[in-house]
């Protein structure tokens, strides 16, 4: 701590102070005792001492007369290229002390809107990267560690510890899915946003007499979109893992006629284990079942000009958004307007993931899933896709167009779009009967169900748009 800091020798790096914090500073400040002064946190640079925390104690003490101040060296690894862009603009606006903020001080909510809003914007479109890079790392984390429906506890649980780190009370649902409460500055109405974490799948259907495995799919999607792929069979009589490949039976074209031509199904698609079995007898000796699930190879990918691919980016990278959100609300001590229900859903891939633990106080349900992409799709790999209608019906219009004014009004590059043969979360919930707004959104993800890729720039415009929502205030 450096004692008797000269007050008028700090700049500001905000050019407007909120009336409603300056009331509450003068309610207790006495400027005859500092002893309970929390010192004023600055930093330098570029040779000149910027205040970092404290504007509206900086100033109090000044109207009441004080020239000098403790302060404290800030000494955590801030975003300093944002404070750097804060303080210049606040010098464009012809402020260089404290006492020139005089006539810049607002009601909250032109403060809320002028100066918070400002730095959101300025942070999103400018010094957003290193969120960005934080939210692939949980995309990361997420898509190599195996959830097939059905078999979600090991990533439920690390959801749970991982939120528990933050200094959150995550709570574990009866079938398993992950319930984090964000208490918001009304709790009078709510937000419900869902992501999951479940994923394709298979389960051993059958052990064939020559020891290899029949499967059985779990999720929708096609036997050729996982032919040639790495597994791992999750033994649950020993709890170990035993790796193997999913192929045709008739795989060798030096062998098969047929092997082109014949029809990818449960019945000529199996999984050659990587041990030396030759009959059912050597399989089960391994512990192998069936009902033991099977996990496909994400193969996890970040190339250098920003695609990521892997399979199941199809919800991981949602769910990771989620993470990271929680993550910057915690550090940086952000009040939601709403009090906020993020839900990590564990059965969405076979129809009811979020369908339930919804708070009777819930008005507005967003679903955070993939943009679907194809022919006659507006969903690219590079913007947020917002969803008017999938395969249950219209989501809410209002709240649709909500979405699309926060793009508009913060520069977030977003599509609408039509899912054809699709459904969420959020349209689980209205088939169960939920009485909520409900909205569908998400990033653009290639080849769904397949090995899948989508781009850091969708990443990001979706973050932006989901972090905008949070902090906006309800539709009427």
């Amino acid at each position: 701590m450096l004692e008797k800091f000269s007050i008028l020798d700090l700049q500001p790096s905000q050019f407007y102070l909120s009336e409603t914090k300056l009331q509450a500073v003068r309610a207790w400040f006495d400027p005859q005792d500092l002893t309970n002064f929390d010192p004023i946190s600055i930093k330098q640079l570029d040779g000149e001492w910027i205040v970092v925390d404290g504007h509206s104690r900086l100033f109090v003490a000044y109207q009441e007369g004080l020239t000098h101040l403790p302060v404290v060296l800030e000494e955590e690894d801030w975003n300093w290229d944002f404070y750097r862009f804060c303080t210049e603009a606040t010098k464009a606006k012809g402020i260089s002390t404290i006492a020139d903020l005089w006539t810049h001080i607002l009601p909250q909510e032109a403060y809320e809107t002028d100066w918070i809003g400002w730095c959101q914007t300025v942070h999103d479109q400018h010094f957003s990267k290193r969120s960005t890079m934080n939210t692939i790392d949980y995309i990361t984390k997420l898509t190599t560690t195996p959830s097939p429906t059905g078999f979600t506890k090991e990533i439920m649980d690390y959801v749970v510890t991982e939120t528990q780190n933050m200094g959150y009370a995550p709570i574990k649902t009866p079938k398993g899915g992950v319930l984090v409460t964000v208490k918001g500055q009304n709790d009078n109405q709510h937000r419900f946003i869902t992501a999951h974490l479940d994923t394709l799948g298979a389960m051993v259907r059958a052990i064939k007499p020559d020891g290899r495995l029949k499967m059985d799919l779990v999720g929708g999607f096609v036997y050729n979109a996982i032919e040639g792929e790495n597994c791992t069979i999750h033994v649950a009589k020993t709890g170990k893992t035993i790796s193997g490949t999913m192929l045709m039976h008739q795989t060798s074209v030096h062998v098969y006629r047929d092997a082109g031509t014949a029809e990818r199904n449960q019945a000529n698609m199996e999984v050659r284990l990587d041990e030396r079995v030759t009959s059912a007898e050597e399989t089960r000796a391994l512990g192998i079942e069936v009902g033991d699930f099977i996990s496909f190879d994400p193969r996890t990918l970040v190339t250098e000009n920003g695609f990521i691919k892997s399979r199941h980016l199809d919800d991981k990278v949602s769910a990771a958004i989620m993470l990271h959100l929680l993550k910057i609300y915690q550090e940086e001590g952000i009040e939601l307007p709403y009090t906020t229900h993020f839900y990590f859903s564990n059965n969405e891939e076979i129809g009811y993931g979020g369908n339930s633990n919804i708070d009777a106080k819930v008005v507005e349900y967003l679903a955070v899933d993939m943009g679907a992409m194809g022919d006659d799709q507006q969903t690219d790999e590079y913007t947020v896709s917002i969803c008017v209608k999938d395969g249950s019906g219209p989501y809410h219009y209002e709240l649709r167009q909500h979405l699309v004014a926060l793009c508009e009004s913060k520069g977030i590059p977003y599509k609408l779009d039509i899912y054809p043969y699709y459904g969420s979360d959020a349209s689980a919930a209205m088939r169960a009967g939920a009485d909520v707004r409900h909205a569908l959104l998400g990033a653009g993800i290639e080849s769904s169900h397949s090995y899948e890729r989508t781009h850091v720039d969708s990443v990001d415009a979706t973050e932006r748009l989901v972090d905008a929502y949070l902090r906006s205030g309800m539709i009427e």
